[in-house]
Order: structure tokens, then sequence, then C-alpha cells
């Protein structure tokens, strides 16, 4: 049986070092009829912007005009929240700053790479770098483009409200020519988000999108290129913390994942292919959501991107953020948050702490009987185990029942790191010496960095080890004369294999993980402390 707890331990313990590593994207979730959601979105757009003739240079207040120009020139759309830079040089956005976290999103882009860049493939011209004439009014730019052949015109229309989230666009072609015209069109979409920053190895970048009403997560891609064949509701682009995403407001033809010539994704999106007659003109929209990846503040932008929230495993991040969340509403700090929510925790899991502290009880009250069996039946393995189960079955022993809260703890466990790596609320979070509880607690910085250690002395994992060795010796000498010495060490070599590898674990893990893996230590020992002590009242 100890060999069996043994191995369910090490396997535990595999899973919880190499779960952050090869973490599995969400579930695809069944999605609402998307293709009679881009119909209605359609219907009730806005109404369609007609194409401005090429103006002269001129400035009248906040309306402000442009030439098409070999130059690059530049131009902004700011609201409280972001600052969008375009450029005139394919009409896209070239740059994305977050105002409210002081961060850059995106920068530093090659013409295919630029947000809203449009590519047609029957032009003459090559419109992700065709020089564009601006307007902007207020809130409003807008980008136009005519043909030198007289085919088409082309316009793009951005719209920033102050306050939101959110970038409206629309693109809109028109026939000049005197023929009938056929007219198809890519767009770029989300592409090379900037890491925000870095955990274990990993700059949690990822493409997310939702096609044919199920959701889709990816690092990377075989190919080149990568179709998206169906109804793609919405592309975007995320770091650890922050996303980019396209939603169509009427419907397309699919989009694409590809990659530029130093491996880097490009997401795109594929209008619909029309034919249209001489004078006539149409319009699509499209809605971009720049923001924190924050369950809220997507679903005031669109419920159908709630996708892009990772709920964590067994959906159970969802749970604790919202816990945290709970908590830090009326305390007012995320580190106190995390040690109420592990009190929370336990007292929730408490029966189950009960029920597996009557079990290990039981296990000792056997341990005689088990010695006896392991004498006489020393030859014949096969019989010595019929014999300890028909034993566990007359006295009602679950022989896992003492690994039960482990158990349980596990999906906490990742539940925690998730919400930690991930959630927007936590970043710079402090909490006593502590700057940031989504990094580990830095007291202080080495000079270079140690091998193994990294370039940060880290006190919190310290305390955690110190107090689990302290945990382990008061657990064995509370057992007293009821448990032998091949017993003992049985318990002190499973003590050691947890030990060791969560201590590598819990160095270079986040602060907030660690306090929670602390305070859950400090509970679990006064439980057992308190039920042992009850215990030896009672005579049991």
């Amino acid at each position: 049986m100890e060999k069996r707890v043994l191995i369910a331990i090490i396997l535990s313990l595999i899973v919880i070092i190499l779960y952050p590593r090869i973490s599995p994207a969400p579930t695809p979730q069944p999605g609402q009829d998307d293709v009679k959601h881009n119909r209605k979105m359609l219907e009730e757009s806005k109404p369609a912007y007609h194409l401005p003739a090429p103006a002269t240079i001129s400035q009248t207040g906040n309306h402000q005009h442009s030439m098409p120009s070999a130059k690059e020139t530049e131009a902004t759309l700011e609201s409280g929240e972001l600052m969008l830079t375009f450029s005139s040089k394919g009409g896209s956005i070239k740059r994305i700053e977050s105002l409210e976290y002081e961060t850059v999103l995106a920068d530093d882009m090659k013409f295919d790479e630029r947000l809203l860049g449009i590519r047609m493939p029957n032009s003459t011209y090559d419109l992700l770098s065709a020089p564009f004439s601006s307007e902007k009014i207020e809130n409003t730019l807008i980008y136009s483009y005519v043909e030198p052949n007289g085919l088409f015109k082309v316009a793009k229309k951005y719209t920033l409200d102050i306050g939101t989230d959110e970038v409206y666009v629309e693109i809109e072609l028109e026939n000049t020519s005197d023929i009938p015209y056929n007219i198809k069109y890519d767009i770029t979409g989300p592409a090379k988000i900037i890491p925000v920053s870095k955990g274990r190895g990993r700059n949690y970048r990822q493409i997310s999108y939702k096609l044919d009403g199920k959701i889709y997560n990816k690092s990377g891609i075989g190919n080149s290129q990568e179709n998206l064949m169906g109804v793609l509701s919405w592309v975007a682009f995320k770091n650890r913390y922050f996303a980019i995403a396209v939603r169509p407001g009427n419907e397309i033809d699919g989009g694409f994942i590809k990659k530029n010539e130093k491996k880097e994704l490009i997401t795109g999106l594929r209008g619909k292919a029309r034919i249209i007659r001489p004078g006539q003109l149409f319009s699509d929209s499209y809605r971009i959501y720049i923001g924190p990846i924050d369950k809220k503040r997507i679903a005031r932008f669109d419920s159908d991107l709630q996708g892009l929230v990772y709920s964590g495993f067994l959906g159970i991040g969802t749970m604790l953020i919202g816990l945290l969340g709970f908590i830090n509403g009326i305390v007012g700090n995320w580190g106190v948050s995390i040690i109420l929510a592990t009190v929370v925790i336990n007292i929730a899991l408490l029966p189950l702490t009960i029920k597996s502290f009557s079990s290990m009880q039981k296990m000792q009250q056997l341990q005689p009987h088990m010695e006896e069996l392991r004498r006489v039946h020393k030859d014949n393995p096969q019989k010595l185990n019929k014999e300890v189960m028909e034993l566990y079955k007359k006295y009602n022993v679950n022989p896992f029942g003492g690994c039960l809260p482990m158990f349980i703890q596990i999906p906490f466990f990742f539940g925690f790191y998730q919400t930690l790596m991930r959630s927007i609320e936590l970043r710079n979070a402090g909490f006593l010496w502590i700057k940031d509880l989504s990094s580990p607690d830095a007291l202080f910085k080495f000079g270079d960095s140690i091998p193994l250690l990294g370039d940060t002395f880290n006190l919190l994992p310290i305390i955690t080890v110190i107090l689990m060795v302290l945990q382990q010796r008061i657990t064995t000498m509370r057992q007293g004369s009821s448990a032998n010495s091949e017993m003992r060490k049985q318990q002190q070599m499973m003590g050691m294999v947890i030990l060791i590898p969560l201590s590598i674990f819990l160095w270079g893990a986040p602060a907030g993980l660690v306090l929670y893996w602390l305070t859950n230590s400090m509970l679990m020992t006064s439980e057992h402390f308190v039920l042992l002590k009850r215990s030896s009242v009672s005579g049991g």
C-alpha cells in the first residue's frame, strides 16, 4: 500500500511541475449562430461613409486634411485608455499603447504586420504601403486611396470613443470605372503583440479565434500559413495580460494565420468577394477590442469574446478570481485577499480533512495487524495483498483516505497559479515587501545571477519549506509508539520526495502562489494539531 501511495504522490508532483508548461488550451465551447449574428450587425451597422475626393492641404479647428504623399506621415487617436498611431502608408495602425497601464502592446511593425492593413489581390498597387490621404475630425480618422487606373476608391474610417476599449472601423470600396469590377480584399489582423512579462520561461503569447462556434488557442502553426475556413467570429492576439481582438460586423470569408520571415505569427481576415457595378460602393464594418484580459471589460465590449479569458484548471481559475475580487473589494489588498481566500477554502474542505484524519488514525491502529500479516505471508505477496484488502474491508478503512486533502488541494494550486500568472488585477499588486504578487517576492537582488537561484533572493519559499519540515516532524513525533521505525522511514522518504521538487518549484513561483501555499500549510498544521489533541483527550 505504501508503494502505491508513494507512486501516487510522485505522479502528482510531476503533474504540479510540468502542468504550467503543457497546460492545454481552453476546451472548445459551443457558440451562438454566428451567421445570423453577423447579418444582424450588418443591418444595424452605422451609415456608410462616402469617400471624400482628394483635398488640398488645409486645417480648420479640429478638421484636418492631407493629400497623399510618398513620404510617410503619422496621425494619432487618443482616449483615456489608448493611444493609436496611424501611418499614411497603407492607412493602418502601426503602434498601439495602453495609456491606462503604461504599456506598449504593438510597435515597430512592417507594412504587412500593421493592424487593418488592406491587400487586394487584383490591384495594380500594393495597398499595404500605398500612400493614403487623411482626414481627421475630432475622434475619427479617415484614410482614403484612389487607384491610379481609375478602377476603385478605398476608404478606412477609424473611430475611437473616449472611455472605451473599442475602435470602430468601416472599410468602404467604390467602383469608379465604367465596367463591373470584381473586388476582393484581405485585412491584417492582430500581429506581434509584445510580451508584457515572462513567467518560468513562457511569454504567454497566443492567437485565439472563434471558428464555426468553437474557440481555439495557438502558440504556433506547422506550415507557413494556415487558412481558417468557415464562420470566423473573431480573431485575437494576446499576451499574459492584454489582448487585441478584431470582430467583423458582417459576413466574411474566414481568415488566416501566417508566419513572417522571422517565424512570427500574423493574423488576417478575408472580406467577401463582390462584383460591383460602375458607381456602386459597399461598406464592411469591424470592431477592435484593445485592452486587458478582464472578464468584465470584455463583456462590456462583446460577451462573445469571453473565450479570451482563461478559466484555469477545471474552471477553478475563474472561481478564484471572483472570490479574490470579492474579498479585495472589502479589504483593499490582494495579499490579504489571498490569505482570506485560503482560509475560506480550508473551511470549505474541513469535513474532508476531518475524514482524512480519521482514516489516518484507523490506519495507525491497524499497523500491528499489518505487521503480523507481513510476517506470516512474507513469502507470498499475492496472499499478503489479499489479506490486507480484507483487513481494510473488515475495519472500513480507505488506504488512500489520508492523501485526500493533498489531492483536493492540487486543483486549487493549479487554479491559483493560472490566476496569478494571467490576471491583470494582480499585476503589480503589492503586499508587505512584495512589489508584485504575480512574480517571485524578490526581497533583494543578487549582484549576479546564480545558477538555479536566479538574480533575486526570495524569502517566502524558504519560510514555506521550513514550515513544511517542522510540520512533518511534528506529525511523526505525535504518532508516538504507534508508528514503527519502518513506517517512520517511509513517511520521511515520502516527505523528502514531496519537499525537494516542491522547493525548486516554489523558488521561482509567483509570490501570491507561495503565499497561498504557506497559509494553507499553516492552517493544515493547526488543524492536524487540534485534531490530534482532541483524539488524545478522547482516548481515540
